[in-house]
């Protein structure tokens, strides 16, 4: 609880001392095109040999500075899909989470209701196995690496709705490109 109450102080102090507003990305939903081999060049396929996406959610809480041409904030995100050797025998459950730093140009005078903006992401990710089958349906643990995160970004926001379209390069190869949609509350 006092987490909650510290956070939410932060929040209001920072909308006050910039004068601007505080835009919050609740919930994005996404997914992936175009993943990468894994460091051991194993193919992203399922048992059935077709590609196999990255679902991807995450959050996202900005603050608009100058006259809301630049958004500054945190986005966090978490990825999931599945990893299979090229002969099927081994499958993989990979996760990545990913905390970044956020810097968004807004150009506002396209249109009056659709604002187009590009960004840049910077920051972290955490990329681990957690569930590994065998042939015999076994169950190992995996372990979480910590590597850099960097994201280009590009997108529109129509009142309450931002479609963005990121690269992720979240490090040991587990790159791709994210088409996202997510709701947005504040102004």
């Amino acid at each position: 609880m006092k987490k909650l109450v510290f956070i939410f102080v932060f929040i209001i102090t920072i909308n006050y001392t910039f004068g601007q507003s505080i835009v919050w990305e609740i919930l994005n939903l996404g997914y992936s095109f175009g993943l990468t081999k894994d460091e051991n060049g194993n193919t992203w396929n399922d048992y059935n040999g077709k590609s196999d996406g990255a679902l991807s959610f995450g959050s996202e809480l900005r603050v608009k500075l100058l006259d809301n041409r630049i958004s500054t904030g945190l986005q966090f995100s978490f990825s999931g899909w599945n990893r299979c050797d090229p002969e099927g025998s081994l499958l993989a459950h990979q996760f990545a989470l990913s905390y970044m730093a956020i810097c968004d140009y807004n150009f506002l005078n396209v249109h009056p209701k659709i604002i187009p903006f590009a960004g840049v992401g910077v920051g972290i990710s955490r990329v681990g196995y957690n569930d590994i089958y065998d042939s015999r349906m076994d169950s190992y643990w995996g372990i979480w690496y910590t590597h850099f995160a960097f994201s280009p970004r590009v997108g529109i926001d129509y009142k309450h709705v931002r479609l963005a379209f990121e690269y992720k390069y979240l490090g040991n190869r587990n790159n791709y490109f994210n088409v996202r949609i997510g709701y947005v509350i504040g102004s």
